[in-house]
């Protein structure tokens, strides 16, 4: 049995279903929700269901073996690994934020929020991709002379993702964080000349309808380097060119909350 333990609530059932559907698109939609339903203990999805409403929000610790085997007995051949997957986002949040037995609903939110009280996934994203470059030595907190731009290929949170930064004016650096990039699936990936992929703006070079196909969020902002070390702007605000596929926005809000190394996550915006 997996040890890994979930709110039962409608934010976190939604997460898993998601993830399900992406990892396990051979299986029925109800089959996959009556599964997951006995994972979490319950007889029936309808039962999952009515306990998500309830005030009072319980833990349920996942039963892997009991989600195979609904789907073995259904004619579906699945593995453990794809409830896992699709479940650790939603126990990495629950393990973060309080491991009492029962939380309150308001509890199911990232750690890191803006002023306005929303959670701000996207801040969190970019400061794991800061935490990356500076690890690796290609960027400084501390200005040098003939400073270069550059790009990497890494891993945030589990999955590829491409960094680039550009040096700019006084001192800041923009960074940009392209999570769940996968480069051979890029339109623009093996072209040549202007037309190639070579990491030098925010964005991808594709056209914009094309992104869900190779990319799964995009985000920029500054690092200030000269009045202090920290993130420019607050929460959201003043982070730029942000793009988001549709099937992340759930997985996006629970990623575990990163702190930053040597510099602050937040500070004033120079426009």
């Amino acid at each position: 049995m997996s040890s890994l333990q979930i709110p039962v609530s409608s934010t976190a059932i939604s997460v898993i279903k998601t993830g399900l559907t992406k990892s396990l698109p051979g299986v029925k939609s109800s089959h996959r929700v009556e599964a997951l339903a006995r994972a979490c203990g319950f007889l029936t999805y309808a039962a999952l269901l009515a306990a998500t409403r309830s005030n009072d929000l319980s833990i349920a610790s996942i039963n892997s073996h009991a989600f195979v085997a609904y789907l073995n007995k259904h004619g579906f051949k699945v593995e453990e690994t794809a409830l896992c997957l699709a479940a650790t986002p939603v126990a990495i949040n629950q393990r973060l934020t309080r491991p009492s037995h029962k939380i309150n609903k308001d509890i199911i939110v990232e750690k890191a929020k803006d002023r306005d009280g929303k959670p701000d996934g996207y801040r969190n994203l970019m400061i794991a991709g800061i935490n990356e470059i500076l690890a690796t030595g290609m960027i400084s907190l501390k200005p040098e002379v003939n400073e270069k731009n550059g790009y990497l290929f890494t891993k945030l949170f589990g999955h590829l993702s491409a960094i680039s930064w550009c040096h700019i004016s006084h001192d800041e650096i923009r960074v940009s964080v392209w999570w769940k990039y996968t480069h051979e699936n890029h339109p623009q990936a093996n072209l040549t000349g202007n037309s190639k992929e070579q990491f030098n703006g925010t964005s991808p070079l594709a056209n914009r309808k094309l992104y869900s196909k190779f990319v799964g969020v995009t985000v920029s902002g500054w690092l200030e380097r000269k009045k202090g070390c920290y993130l420019q702007g607050c929460g959201r605000k003043n982070l730029h060119d942000i793009y988001t596929r549709s099937d992340e926005k759930s997985f996006l809000k629970f990623l575990p909350h990163v702190e930053p190394h040597g510099y602050k996550a937040e500070g004033k915006f120079f426009g």
